[in-house]
């Protein structure tokens, strides 16, 4: 299981290690809308005895993969970007939007330190989530991170701008069913705050959230220019 980011009517941006896979199963729809995997409907309940429900979540059917043509090389986990099309424009929701993307060079450019990741993927108690979970987590510099990866005896070179990292606090982490998700933030675009898209979860240890290790993201800044060019109406 994987996760990614709609980005507009027609495609979802994820990467591309959930897509290459040794497994024969095949990636056929994206479901969109989900929240808690263990419910049909969504639904909030207010004190009041009323109750709201999102629209039922649904499954879009796929009609091309495009996976960054370097993916994996020269070293491992470098290029980790894929674009999937669906076979259908969608209709946003209150449950369905779009994520935004540093599409502005200010933006793309922005000193940041904090970011929030999002997933399904399995928790400090080893087991998957039902529900759409959230946590914050810090920024690492590039070099610090590298050298938290000699340090661990892990056999990963990193490369700026292309890949970034971040870790949090207290078995802070994103982990495995966590790939392909956003790691953004809110910044101001225009003068107007809207939470951007920086990074998509690519690696990091099987252990998850260990002290003085980093997880790794796919820099969604210096793929910009691929992810536009890829896309078609």
């Amino acid at each position: 299981m994987c996760g990614g980011s709609l980005i507009n009517t027609r495609y979802v941006l994820t990467a591309a290690h959930c897509i290459k896979t040794k497994s024969s199963v095949k990636l056929v729809a994206v479901r969109l809308g989900e929240h808690d995997k263990n419910t049909a409907n969504d639904c909030i309940d207010f004190i009041d005895g009323t109750k709201h429900c999102a629209p039922e979540a649904y499954d879009v059917d796929i009609e091309e993969i495009i996976i960054y043509d370097q993916y994996n090389r020269p070293n491992r986990f470098q290029n980790d970007i894929a674009l999937i099309r669906m076979a259908q424009k969608i209709k946003y929701s209150e449950s369905v939007r779009p994520i935004c993307l540093p599409v502005d060079e200010r933006v793309r450019h922005q000193q940041l330190f904090k970011y929030v990741i999002t997933g399904w993927g399995k928790t400090e108690k080893q087991t998957v989530s039902s529900v759409l979970l959230k946590a914050t987590v810090d920024h690492v510099s590039i070099p610090e991170c590298q050298q938290e990866m000699y340090d661990n005896f892990l056999a990963v070179t990193l490369v700026d701008p292309w890949q970034m990292c971040a870790r949090g606090a207290n078995l802070t982490d994103a982990c495995k069913g966590d790939s392909g998700g956003p790691l953004g933030t809110s910044v101001a675009v225009d003068g107007i705050p809207k939470f951007v898209q920086f990074g998509i979860v690519s690696a990091g240890i099987r252990s998850c959230g260990k002290k003085g290790v980093s997880g790794i993201y796919t820099s969604v800044p210096a793929y910009m220019n691929w992810i536009v060019a890829n896309m078609r109406p």
